[in-house]
């Protein structure tokens, strides 16, 4: 029989399902530089393989395998298989795996290997990979839109607005910086971790001064950030800027950190500007 497709919600499942399977590792010919002389334990006549392939930092890899023949990813039966797979470099030289046509002119060939033995290639569309890193930028995104973002603010210090010639002290207000933890979610059956944390803030002081710091501290601590205004602003005011820049990554399944796009939030604060007068009298 040849390759049934089962698409999941999230992403895809494909099941394999073997009637009279063979293949050059079978014969113990070498597969991928390695000697793979053994019949997958595995795979056999009218076995039935499940595989779910998610992207993780880019690469495609198993994030699940299960087999009706016995065996898997893990397994803790040492004669079970432990899958992979590889995509199969495009060009004239392209093997030939006895595949069926390809479904679509984007599908893309891929090896299932089992250990070192080659079981078979299938085609896969680019849109049916589970892309968890982009499970895990909406769920960072979201949290920063939805939950972080509406608390900030710019706040000054003196309160009525600078004066020129006296240092003004500025911070963003509802968050001190340390990272945040997302609420976990979820993608093929495993836990997707998500930490945030402060990077930088590219502050734009409306004068035509820019300087990258952090967010500053509120009053009545002196402020890591502050400025002295020299000249009086048109209309008697200014606007300052911050850029909030947030480093972000995800764990998928408890796994090594895997690092997303940084993000940024955007801020204002429209600043009193006065000039000091001498009162004589």
């Amino acid at each position: 029989m040849g390759l049934r497709l089962r698409f999941a919600t999230l992403g895809f499942t494909f099941v394999l399902l073997f009637s009279g399977w063979h293949s050059a590792a079978a014969d113990g010919d070498s597969v991928g530089g390695r000697h793979g002389g053994h019949n997958p334990p595995a795979v056999s006549d009218g076995a039935e393989i499940t595989v779910s392939l998610g992207r993780i930092s880019g690469r495609e890899v198993i994030a699940d395998v299960r087999s009706s023949g016995g065996g898997g990813g893990s397994s803790a039966d040492p004669n079970a298989c432990v899958y992979r797979v590889v995509p199969v470099p495009l060009g004239p030289d392209l093997p030939s795996l006895s595949l069926p046509p390809p479904p679509s002119d984007e599908a893309l060939p891929y090896w299932l290997f089992c250990g070192d033995a080659l079981v078979r290639g299938f085609w896969v569309l680019p849109g049916d990979i589970v892309d968890i890193d982009g499970i895990a930028a909406s769920a960072a995104e979201r949290h920063v839109e939805t939950i972080l973002a509406p608390g900030l603010g710019l706040d000054a210090n003196p309160p009525g607005g600078a004066l020129t010639g006296l240092a003004t002290y500025l911070w963003v207000d509802g968050w001190d910086g340390a990272p945040i933890d997302v609420e976990p979610v979820e993608a093929l059956g495993q836990r997707v971790d998500v930490r945030l944390w402060l990077e930088r803030v590219d502050w734009d002081l409306g004068d035509g001064t820019a300087l990258t710091a952090d967010l500053g501290r509120a009053w009545p601590d002196e402020s890591t950030v502050a400025h002295t205004y020299l000249d009086r602003a048109p209309g008697d005011a200014t606007t300052v800027s911050a850029r909030i820049v947030i480093g972000a990554e995800y764990r998928y399944g408890g796994g090594a950190p895997v690092p997303l796009a940084p993000l940024t939030v955007d801020q204002s604060l429209e600043l009193g500007l006065r000039e000091i007068q001498a009162v004589i009298g």
